[in-house]
């Protein structure tokens, strides 16, 4: 399903979120252990817990704060891409 008007989208990530608590994605332990512990794997109560203890992490504000944080992480990175890329072009001569 895709779903392509704004406000619907809207509604169900922000406004209706809290009737979307078990989601269809599954995962087998045996394969992936770290991913089936994951916040989009977890499921019923365990899910409602961890998103009533996050939401206040994740406000406009407290975002707009974080910002400086992901730009730099984002910069530091294209810089080691960089600097990979060019060792890796003298390393092949």
């Amino acid at each position: 399903m895709l779903i392509r008007d704004l406000e619907l989208v809207k509604n169900i990530l922000v406004k209706d979120f809290q009737y979307f608590i078990d989601h269809v994605i599954s995962f087998d332990e045996k394969l992936d252990p770290l991913g089936c512990k994951g916040f989009f794997a977890m499921k019923g109560q365990l899910w409602r817990h961890w998103r009533i203890n996050l939401t206040p992490a994740f406000t406009s504000g407290k975002m707009k704060m974080m910002f400086y944080l992901v730009d730099t992480c984002g910069k530091e990175l294209a810089d080691c891409l960089d600097k990979a890329s060019v060792y890796s072009k003298e390393f092949r001569g």
